[in-house]
């Protein structure tokens, strides 16, 4: 079966433009502040040529005294970024599921309450999750205060155990917001969601295959200059991302339809 995201663009297209908005209204705060960061550094240029691990402890330590200044701003486009992104995903899914009728509005309309109340439910998890690799990086990180210690267990490890969590949940809440969908309780539709990848193997390597190929994209885009090419790359990752959800509704459907 043809993934359902192939034949709706005008979806993708959408999407595109919404997730393009919210990256710049995110990514001007963080932006400014990580400049804040490199001003304050003696290291620029040594930073801008070469790698390092002590430039990046320092960098580590500059931006924990930044992140108070610039907190309060983060926490106001955080939650609108999570409420906006949340619903986005809820009418794709939506859109592409038969038995929606295919309309993104009327998906919204109908789940939106309750699709925020699930996703309030795995975003927690994945706080908590966050918070207890935070604490363990910092017990790790009491134990030495070497340059190279702190950048492996700051920079690679914390980041590493923190989304790898944080897509294990996601992948929980995308099987759980299908059961939504299928006009299935919340209660019923977080507990299936979390069984579900574990009953069907196929569910698990699929979001892997995909969160891997969205990475690649995402280095990519990180790593070129050229403004149009990065802009083609990330409607190519947009499509990736519809397509994953795409995929999703066929693995559930026949699924669910063979239990």
């Amino acid at each position: 079966m043809s993934n359902p995201a192939i034949h709706r663009p005008k979806l993708i297209l959408g999407a595109y433009a919404v997730q393009t908005v919210l990256a710049l209204l995110l990514s001007q705060p963080l932006f400014d502040m990580l400049n804040e960061v490199t001003a304050s550094s003696a290291f620029v240029p040594e930073l801008l040529s070469t790698h390092s691990a002590m430039l990046w402890t320092e960098i580590l330590k500059i931006l924990g005294a930044k992140l108070g200044a610039w907190g309060g701003l983060l926490l106001g486009i955080l939650p609108a970024f999570w409420l906006i992104n949340n619903l986005l995903k809820l009418g794709i899914a939506g859109a592409l599921t038969p038995n929606a009728d295919g309309h993104f509005w009327k998906t919204i309309q109908q789940f939106g309450f309750k699709s925020l109340n699930l996703g309030l439910i795995f975003s927690t998890f994945s706080l908590i999750w966050v918070i207890i690799c935070g604490f363990l990086t910092a017990l790790l990180l009491s134990f030495s205060s070497s340059e190279v210690w702190i950048f492996w267990i700051g920079l690679v490890l914390f980041p590493t155990l923190s989304i790898s969590g944080i897509c294990m949940f996601n992948l929980f809440h995308d099987y759980a917001r299908c059961y939504l969908i299928a006009q299935k309780p919340i209660g019923f539709s977080f507990y299936q969601g979390i069984k579900f990848p574990f009953k069907n193997r196929i569910a698990s390597f699929n979001h892997l295959h995909f969160f891997l190929l969205s990475l690649v994209l995402m280095l990519i885009i990180a790593i070129l200059s050229n403004f149009w090419v990065r802009q083609i790359l990330l409607f190519l990752h947009q499509f990736v991302q519809n397509a994953w959800l795409g995929r999703i509704n066929i693995i559930f459907r026949d699924k669910t339809l063979a239990n």
